[in-house]
């Protein structure tokens, strides 16, 4: 279960407690964006960048109008990006600001570096966000937790290296990641490891299909949705000699107790992971699941259709003559 952040110390500058625990997230994800300029949707939406779970309003709790009213209090509002750029003074005061990019439909986050340091450094506050962990425990587990990933990644997905890129949107859905994760109660490290062993057994991920020249990034693969169809199966390869009692996905340790450090106790270290299982990973049996059936034997098809249409043909010739003696 997650928590917030809350320090009353605040709540003087901010103006209200939901402002103040609204100013320790801002601090959490320009933490994890090293204070560049991020976007973040405030409700879920049909956006093509929205993942599960990654809104204001779910990440909060708060309502639109609550956020709001707890962002003016501490942000300056800017309704388009070319209103951003032409003000002289672009904080006005504030710690934050937001603008709204038309273009792209998105809506963009800046700090005021100056104001905001100034501010924790006088009240003596550590800044950031924490699942269960105080403070410190985040600052010090957020490099290792990307090291660790992308440790497992190189490992187990060899035939994806190439596609390693730390970038900005992928470590912020990274993190979005790490908390649904350890909201699910599974243990982190296991579970990064399973998908990227499946992902390395799919012919579709890796690019070895002669019918499709898609290649999954490591960005890609971080997207909630996406990550978690891959931990079910779904693109798993498809083996349909085997009998339906051999189709298995693989298990998942489940226990709370292993949780990773994000979720209170110590990621267990990638030297304790086993190594890559040489069985191949099979799909388990799935109706309609068109990702895995789309080679069909084209002349095949064709000449049993033929056959279909002549047999009707003639049956249908049958039936006339029938009738008409």
């Amino acid at each position: 279960m997650k928590s917030l952040i809350y320090y009353p110390e605040l709540n003087p500058y901010t103006g209200s407690i939901t402002s103040s625990l609204l100013f320790m997230q801002l601090e959490y994800w320009f933490k994890v964006t090293r204070g560049k300029t991020f976007y973040k949707f405030l409700e879920p939406c049909e956006a093509p960048q929205y993942v599960t779970g990654d809104s204001w309003t779910e990440e909060l709790s708060f309502g639109k109008t609550e956020f709001r009213t707890a962002f003016s209090n501490i942000g300056k509002v800017y309704k388009s990006k070319k209103a951003y750029l032409e003000s002289k003074d672009k904080f006005e005061g504030k710690y934050y600001l937001s603008y709204y990019d038309r273009i792209k439909r998105l809506t963009y986050y800046e700090r005021n570096e100056t104001l905001v340091n100034t501010l924790l450094r006088n009240l003596n506050l550590s800044f950031g966000y924490s699942e269960t962990k105080p403070i410190k425990s985040i600052q010090n587990t957020s490099s290792d937790i990307e090291s660790d990933v992308k440790k497992l990644f190189e490992t187990y997905c060899p035939s994806l290296n190439a596609k390693v890129c730390f970038t900005l949107t992928t470590k912020m859905r990274l993190h979005t990641l790490v908390k649904v994760i350890t909201t699910k109660g599974l243990n982190l490290l296991e579970t990064f490891k399973s998908v990227f062993c499946q992902v390395e057994a799919s012919d579709f991920l890796c690019g070895r299909l002669s019918t499709s020249t898609f290649l999954a990034s490591l960005s890609w693969i971080l997207k909630p949705d996406k990550f978690f169809a891959i931990l079910e199966g779904n693109y798993a390869p498809f083996v349909s000699s085997m009998p339906d009692s051999t189709f298995a996905a693989p298990a998942l340790s489940s226990s709370t107790s292993q949780v990773s450090s994000c979720a209170g106790s110590p990621c267990a270290p990638l030297s304790t992971l086993s190594a890559p299982s040489t069985t191949p990973f099979v799909k388990p049996t799935r109706l309609f699941n068109r990702m895995y059936t789309h080679n069909f034997d084209i002349e095949a098809l064709e000449a049993k259709e033929r056959a279909w249409q002549e047999a009707k043909y003639e049956a249908n010739l049958h039936n006339t003559s029938t009738t008409l003696l």
